[in-house]
């Protein structure tokens, strides 16, 4: 089939970000925003196997935190609400995914982002209360994988019938 991609704009990737981050630490409600679509993308990973996930295959949309100007009259006294930052993350070039044997022999270790500090700890609860229930119901897991085997069966007709 190829590979199909959407430009994602203001982004930059994840190395940006998190050496960024090293210096500036995120205000909780981000950094816990940061680590649930973290953990979405480690669970991706695993999903999908993707065997090239770096730090430059996944890119992080931040926007710090502004001052609002405050329209209430009452408070005259108020300089304005800051608005918290937020934080999107986007998994991109996914095209060594789904292999059709081990990595051996294309990479060492695939999950790069294991090494971050984020990744040696255990998942949230917040994560686990998303996935496990999806995990546990057989009904999703049957949907998912024949929605999987309809992609690749159109993957092999136009592999084998176009080209």
């Amino acid at each position: 089939i190829g590979s199909f991609q959407l430009f994602v704009s203001g982004c930059r990737d994840a190395d940006y970000w998190l050496r960024h981050f090293d210096n500036e630490s995120l205000p909780k409600p981000t950094a816990s925003e940061f680590r649930f679509q973290f953990e979405k993308l480690v669970i991706l990973d695993y999903l999908i196997r993707n065997t090239d996930r770096g730090n430059d295959n996944w890119l992080i949309r931040y926007q710090s935190s502004e001052l609002k100007e405050d329209t209430d009259e009452t408070n005259k006294d108020d300089w304005g609400v800051v608005d918290m930052p937020k934080i999107e993350l986007f998994a991109i070039d996914n095209g060594l995914s789904f292999p059709f044997k081990h990595p051996d022999e294309w990479r060492a270790y695939p999950f790069y982002w294991a090494w971050l500090p984020i990744a040696k700890e255990p998942f949230s609860n917040a994560i686990k209360e998303a996935v496990l229930p999806l995990l546990s119901d057989m009904h999703f897991i049957n949907s998912l994988v024949r929605d999987l085997h309809n992609l690749f069966k159109v993957g092999y007709f136009i592999l084998y019938h176009i080209y």
